[in-house]
């Protein structure tokens, strides 16, 4: 009897211990789920993002085709730009770029709330780079193999190209779509026969009567290859009770890596409606503005150090076919100086892949045989 008042004892100290240490483990587990949750919402919570990009250029132009004298060379420091991000939350951010050309100029490059709704689609709100091309989204000088930035994406894209306004993105198993309205670029006599590159308002105070609307869309490839298309189509208004001038861009891009080789190529054509009436308003009889610019251009490059090394050596050749007096108005006459190729020759060296060192040499000829020959060479960075 009394052994059997022994065990019962026992048998209840026990379970009252192991009640015990089961109401400890589940304490604990509760004070870890509950940490957990709150290293969570601090994740998710506000955190600061920084970055940026720049490049140094050294540029020296020698006689072309016709010429005799070359120009005196130029050593620019080109861009510096800061990147300043927010995350408000994990469905908010703030994402922001200040950038410092030519060492004297201060721009907003962008500035935009992005409410990022799922995986798949977000909004922006505010000033952001319109999806138009290659360079225009991704230009960190570590990107691209030429020290000058193409053509193409420079004067009939007019990179780079930012606008006020509101867009947004959905991405999906290796596909992506822009669709966006904003500013547009603003008529002003500094048009002329080499592009409209100096209609960009840069995001000041800029003249919204007329919106411009667009639309791109990307399809990545297995092997990460890009090929994709956009459209851009904006009512330009150049005089006071005049009808605007219609102008689009269309865009055809494709790039990437396999293995060591890079390439890209970009076609993109620009169209303007009403030159007659826009040249005139402007008060352009002569370097005037053309119905219709063409250009494309295809780049190619071949990393030497591919799998041997962390460095890059990276020879390329880049070809483009640029002619911003495509189709001119009957009444004007075009200049064949606009009609041109350039043939660049270089080297890239990343001793990193967020540093790079470039040398380049180009050769440029035009219809009006006054194309020039040019060395550049430069320094570009990102973090």
């Amino acid at each position: 009897m009394k052994l059997q008042i022994v065990s019962i004892l026992l048998l209840s100290f026990s379970l009252s211990i192991s009640a015990q240490t089961n109401r400890e483990i589940n304490d604990k587990l509760n004070n870890l789920a509950m940490e957990l949750q709150s290293l969570k919402q601090q994740q998710a919570g506000p955190t600061v993002n920084f970055g940026g990009y720049g490049e140094i250029v050294y540029t020296k132009t020698e006689k072309g085709e016709e010429e005799s004298d070359s120009s005196t060379p130029e050593f620019d420091n080109k861009r510096f730009i800061l990147f300043v991000g927010y995350d408000f939350s994990s469905k908010w951010r703030l994402v922001s770029e200040i950038e410092v050309e030519h060492a004297n100029e201060i721009y907003i490059e962008q500035g935009y709330i992005d409410y990022l709704h799922s995986d798949t689609f977000s909004v922006q709100f505010g000033t952001f780079l319109l999806p138009v091309g290659i360079l225009n989204l991704v230009h960190e000088p570590t990107t691209f193999l030429g020290v000058q930035r193409s053509q193409s994406e420079t004067r009939i894209i007019p990179s780079t190209w930012r606008e006020n306004g509101i867009q947004t993105l959905l991405q999906k198993d290796g596909q992506s779509f822009y669709a966006y309205a904003t500013s547009g670029l603003k008529a002003t006599a500094d048009f002329n026969s080499s592009g409209i590159r100096k209609g960009r308002q840069k995001a000041s105070k800029t003249n919204a009567q007329d919106l411009a609307l667009g639309v791109r869309y990307d399809y990545t490839f297995k092997n990460n290859s890009i090929l994709g298309f956009s459209y851009y189509s904006a009512a330009m208004t150049y005089a006071d009770g005049e009808a605007p001038a219609q102008h689009t861009i269309y865009d055809i891009h494709y790039g990437g890596q396999i293995k060591a080789i890079q390439f890209k190529f970009m076609w993109v054509i620009s169209n303007l409606t009403d030159t007659d009436k826009l040249n005139t308003s402007l008060g352009l009889s002569s370097d005037v503005v053309a119905e219709q610019m063409e250009g494309s251009y295809f780049e190619l490059g071949y990393d030497l150090n591919y799998g041997n090394s962390k460095s890059q050596i990276i020879p390329f050749i880049r070809y483009e076919d640029i002619n911003t007096q495509r189709q001119v108005s009957e009444i004007f006459e075009a200049d064949d100086a606009q009609d041109e190729t350039y043939l660049t020759f270089g080297v890239n060296y990343k001793p990193l892949s967020n540093i790079v060192f470039k040398i380049d040499y180009t050769q440029s000829k035009n219809e009006a045989k006054s194309g020039a020959n040019i060395w550049n060479t430069g320094v570009g960075w990102n973090f």
